[in-house]
């Protein structure tokens, strides 16, 4: 039986620490979560006052720092991520608007632009650009 469609492959390299990062992220919430929970229901069993405190200092300490570190791990997998992509945006609009030397029309037989770019002007290969005349030289001290 064939599958229509793509099949996912798994992710390599950035892509699976960054799935590793957010899953990992998951478990210390999880985790956090379950201590919590924990010193809750220990400190529930406890009829006096002074015997719940140790229950939900330690169950809550713990629980608290396992969540907050768990988010941070989510949080900084989520920057990562957006990070590559940002750069893999940044790479592709740097290849779409960087000039490619095989498309120019500078020394085409025809001096014409190249089909498919009807709107690109063709510029002749031997236009010889002056440089800039020198600007005036500063007067005082602080235009140096």
């Amino acid at each position: 039986m064939k599958r229509r469609g793509k099949e996912k492959k798994p992710p390599s390299g950035r892509g699976r620490q960054t799935r590793f990062a957010r899953l990992l992220g998951i478990a210390f919430c999880v985790a956090g979560f379950t201590a919590i929970a924990l010193g809750w229901a220990g400190a529930a069993r406890k009829t006096c006052v002074d015997c719940q405190i140790p229950y939900l200092i330690s169950g809550g300490a713990a629980g608290i720092a396992l969540v907050v570190f768990g988010a941070a791990m989510l949080v900084m997998a989520q920057i990562r991520s957006e990070a590559r992509r940002f750069s893999a945006r940044l790479e592709h609009m740097n290849h779409a608007f960087t000039p490619d030397v095989a498309a120019t029309t500078v020394g085409t037989p025809n001096g014409k632009a190249p089909m498919g770019h009807p709107q690109e002007q063709a510029v002749p290969a031997s236009t010889p650009t002056a440089p800039d005349p020198p600007g005036p030289e500063p007067t005082s001290w602080w235009e140096r």
